[in-house]
């Protein structure tokens, strides 16, 4: 019961923080804090109850290794505090699955974590680009002047596939799928450059704004007032960025309802 309240304050508290993203792009750090907080004391109680250190063990370990992944993500520059901390809040608060004890939980929450997020991210992009339009004919225009390193790619992703294909057994969908990932980085870049990065005046700079030009920091997150006013800059650069707090909350549901993960990796090895 424990674990599942554990499991359940998680998925709430993450889902009102994609709320938030959704709405403003700025998280609160008390919302992911709370399944933190909540899934180390409620496994805590369970390892009283229970007799045994295991669940408090659980949670500890998972939520380390989670913390380290989306932390490191968090300091290389790909992601914002907020999604850190949501990654962080999924190993702490939901280790394990509700029947028990296992490693494939956590796995499972893993890979469900990518895929979803991928799926999202490319959702994302579209709907951005539809909005905005010009980028699909950007991105033409953009692989007609730089036609010679395109074909490179194309015919390195190509050998790619092909290598897996016949050495490794792989499916058909491997040869595809480099394929369309040399078009698509294209189309992601294209957008990054059109849509979600531009330059604003320093005087026009709003507190929580994601400035990327190097004069805050490398880590992806809101600039504050008094960085605002220590600028000594005419311009900065701005970056909208993919609102990703919803892909963790949605992770957890899936493990905890289908499991997925390993699973529908295979499905997709399969096909």
């Amino acid at each position: 019961m424990l674990i599942a309240v554990s499991h359940l304050i998680c998925f709430l508290s993450l889902s009102i923080g994609s709320v938030y993203d959704l709405l403003t792009t700025e998280v609160p750090d008390q919302i992911p804090a709370i399944a933190v907080l909540s899934g180390i004391l409620l496994h805590g109680a369970a390892s009283y109850f229970n007799g045994s250190l295991m669940p408090l063990k659980w949670s500890l370990a998972a939520g380390a290794v989670f913390s380290i992944y989306g932390w490191g993500m968090y300091f290389a520059g790909m992601w914002g505090g907020a999604d850190a901390f949501s990654v962080s809040a999924l190993g702490f608060a939901a280790p394990y699955g509700l029947a028990g004890f296992g490693l494939m939980h956590s796995v499972n929450l893993f890979v469900n974590m990518m895929l979803i997020g991928f799926g999202y991210t490319l959702l994302y992009a579209f709907y951005k680009a539809a909005r905005t339009g010009g980028v699909l004919s950007g991105t033409i225009e953009e692989i007609k002047s730089d036609r010679k390193q395109f074909v490179l790619e194309i015919l390195a992703a190509g050998a790619f596939g092909t290598v897996a294909y016949f050495v490794f057994s792989a499916n058909y969908l491997y040869v595809l799928s480099a394929l369309t990932m040399v078009v698509l980085y294209r189309f992601l870049k294209q957008l990054e450059d059109d849509v979600m990065v531009s330059e604003v005046a320093v005087e026009d700079l709003e507190e929580g704004e994601v400035v990327v030009s190097g004069e805050v920091g490398q880590q992806v997150k809101g600039i504050t007032r008094e960085e605002i006013d220590g600028l000594e800059v005419d311009k900065v650069t701005v970056k909208t960025g993919v609102r990703f707090v919803p892909v963790f909350p949605l992770a957890l549901l899936v493990t905890d309802l289908y499991g997925g993960g390993i699973s529908f990796l295979m499905v997709l090895f399969s096909l």
